[in-house]
Parts: structure tokens; sequence; C-alpha cells
């Protein structure tokens, strides 16, 4: 019962948690999907390139990402302008950089540069649902049916989100709307203060709590309350 209080959370951009539970908006396999939307609206970066550039597949190891970073930072440029400069070997004699990571870094240009390819797209749909394909991210998860189900669902929720704003005469619903809302449950999570968040719990869970408001949902008669109680005096 919980996915539709979720679905109407987002789309109403008010925080939420779920108790004891890992949020929808919070797991990994979204949690990444929206940091390459993010960098490929943002190229210049280094916060969401650190996130993506070994997922789903490791191009450098820890070692060189880290050097990638700190040549970044020393040059006082995004990580970006090293990876588009990856073919030019003049510039990767300057940067040090050896044939191993430049190797690297022209993958993930060919990969970043496809996936940029992708905001011609008008819907936000197709632009989710190429970004998947071009990271062949059902091959490398074909093993975790959980991550899966996320990506199916998200795009669920985007199809929705598109067919709603149409029908109120919207032609488009903008990737960066999408960001926009997705950022809510994605960026600062920890700074926002848990008295500032709806919290969705059972009943069973909020035994003991204290709440100023209290809404109980999902009452179905013989359900809850349960079938046994015969009048309201017992309930």
């Amino acid at each position: 019962q919980c996915y539709p209080f979720q679905k109407m959370f987002f789309k109403k951009n008010i925080p939420y948690n779920i108790n004891n539970r890992i949020g929808f908006y919070e797991t990994k396999i979204i949690k990444n999907i929206y940091a390459y939307l993010k960098f490929v609206m943002v190229p210049k970066s280094n916060f969401y390139l650190n996130k993506i550039i070994n997922y789903p597949q490791k191009d450098i190891n820890d070692s060189e990402q880290n050097y990638l970073f700190s040549l970044a930072k020393s040059k006082n440029i995004s990580g970006w302008e090293i990876i588009k400069s990856s073919d030019d070997w003049k510039k990767m004699e300057e940067y040090k950089i050896n044939r191993t990571l430049q190797s690297g870094l022209m993958h993930l240009k060919i990969k970043i540069l496809k996936i940029m390819t992708i905001l011609d797209n008008k819907r936000v749909y197709d632009i989710v649902y190429e970004l998947i394909n071009i990271l062949n991210l059902r091959k490398h998860l074909k093993n975790d049916k959980s991550s899966l189900e996320k990506m199916d669902m998200l795009l669920e929720k985007i199809s929705e989100l598109e067919e709603e704003y149409n029908n109120f005469g919207i032609e488009y619903y903008t990737l960066k709307e999408f960001l926009d809302q997705m950022s809510f449950f994605i960026e600062d999570k920890d700074s926002l203060d848990n008295e500032n968040k709806v919290k969705l719990m059972t009943i069973h869970q909020a035994k003991g709590l204290e709440f100023k408001y209290i809404f109980v949902v999902g009452l179905e008669d013989g359900f809850y309350p349960l079938s046994y109680y015969k009048n309201e005096d017992e309930i």
C-alpha cells in the first residue's frame, strides 16, 4: 500500500521516508541513473562524474580515478575536460597519463558522448530508456532482480507523469523538471530534518511513538479492523 503514497509525494515534491526501509529513489540503481542524467546535463560537474565513472563496469581503477580528479583540481578544470582530450597524445603526455588510463578515458569519452546525443529526445521516457540501453544495464544486472524491477518501475512512473502532463495540455514533461523532482528524494538526503518529512510506517512500527498528526490509511472492513471484532466497542 506504500507505492500510491510514494508516487503522490514524488509528484507533489513532498519529502518522505519509509521506516526501516530504503526508499525507491534512494536505491543504488535509481541514484546511478539520476547521476548519469545530471552529469550529461552539467558535464563540468566532477561530483556526478565521480559517481558514474565506474558504473556499471569499471573502466579505470581506483588509483587512476584518484589521479584523474587530483589532476583536474590542480589544473582547475573538470574531469570531463581531461576525458574529452583523451585521444590527444600530446595532452596525455602533458598530463602524464599512461596508456592504460588513456584507454579507459577514451572508452568513457565514447560512452558519455553517445549518452549526450539522447538528450535530443523530447520525451523523458525515451531519454531514460535509451540510457538504460547504452549502459547495457539489463545485461549487467541480469542477476539482480530487484534492480531490474526498480528500472521498470522508474520507466512506468515517467510514463504516467508524461501522460498526466499531456492531460493538462502541457506538450512536454522536460528532463529538467523530472530531475528537479527526483532531487527532492536523492540530493542532500541527510540535510533534511526528519521532522520535515512524512514518515511512512506500519501501525505496529508506530507503537510507542508520538507524532503531532497521524493518518491511518488502508482501512478495509474485515481486514483492518479485524473481522473477529463483533462491534465497535470491542475495537
